[in-house]
Order: C-alpha cells, then sequence, then structure tokens
C-alpha cells in the first residue's frame, strides 16, 4: 500500500471528525459540514468504509466511524500518520 493510500486525506479527517462527534450520519449531511462537496464526501466514506473506518448502519447509507478509524483519528491527531492531498 502506498502512503497516499495509507494516509488521510482532509477530508478523510473531516468525515472522521464529523462521525466522531455526532455518533452518526449520512454522507449529504457531512458534506454540508465540509466544502469538499457532497460528492467527494460520498467517494471518500466509500473508501473509508472500504478500509474499514467507517461502517455502513443502515442500507440508506448512515455511517459511524468504527474503532479502527477512532484509532487512525488518534494516530493522525498525534502526527503518526501523515496526510495525504485531496485529488
Amino acid at each position: 500500500m502506498s502512503h497516499q493510500e495509507n494516509g488521510l486525506r482532509p477530508t478523510d479527517v473531516a468525515i472522521l471528525d464529523h462521525l466522531a462527534e455526532h455518533g452518526l450520519d449520512y454522507p449529504e449531511v457531512i458534506a454540508a459540514t465540509h466544502p469538499a462537496g457532497t460528492d467527494r464526501t460520498a467517494r471518500r466514506a466509500d473508501t473509508l468504509a472500504s478500509r474499514g473506518l467507517i461502517e455502513s448502519v443502515s442500507p440508506e447509507v448512515v455511517y459511524r466511524v468504527t474503532a479502527h478509524g477512532e484509532r487512525r483519528l488518534a494516530a493522525y491527531r498525534d502526527g503518526s500518520i501523515g496526510a495525504a492531498c485531496d485529488d
């Protein structure tokens, strides 16, 4: 896995922060609080879910952060992992 694939992008951090604070939410609501927009937020949420950092909790695509995602966010804040740039 490359550094960029392993790192968290600013949109990833915003999604993880939002879910850590609010518990669970729709990608559209998360996007409303971050300037990346709905499409990018939804794509990054899908990527975070595929990496096990967040999980869908209903068929309506409502996400919540996982324990793994909380650890990655904490490591990011501690400087243990780097950040990659959003595309």
